[in-house]
């Protein structure tokens, strides 16, 4: 047990050394992590849009590059056809569940049907109190 607590000690790093290795993890991680593209200013209109990410270390995006040819191409599309394919297709499902709302689900007077045992009936009539309003 006292083996492993020297090594231990001898493993420990002093506060120097800590910090730097933590800056260059954080370094590393930072060149791996995916660069963004600068956002636009919606205040004040620019009809050049200026990127910070195109102009570091003179790297150019290639499909930052593709989008602008595109952009500027003047080559209008071509296709045929101009009415969209209809993507719903009516099936037996959906009659079989208009079929069971039907068959469960009934509206009128007698929903919930009693069945009457002693003679008695029941009568469905609004209560007196209600008529005043």
């Amino acid at each position: 047990m006292s083996s492993s607590l020297t090594f231990h000690k001898k493993k420990r790093n002093i506060p120097e050394e800590e910090v730097k290795i933590e800056e260059e993890t954080r370094d590393h991680f930072n060149t791996l992590a995916p660069k963004r593209n600068t956002k636009p200013q919606r205040s004040e209109y620019s009809s050049t849009y200026t990127n910070a990410l195109n102009s570091i270390n003179g790297v150019i995006n290639p499909e930052y590059a593709q989008f602008h040819l595109l952009e500027k191409d003047t080559q209008k599309l071509v296709y045929n056809g101009s009415k969209a394919a209809e993507e719903f297709m009516e099936t037996e499902y959906y009659s079989d569940l208009n079929c069971i709302d039907r068959q469960h689900h009934r509206t009128g007077t007698w929903f919930i049907k009693v069945e009457n045992t002693y003679g008695v009936s029941f009568s469905v009539a609004p209560d007196a109190w209600l008529d005043i309003w």
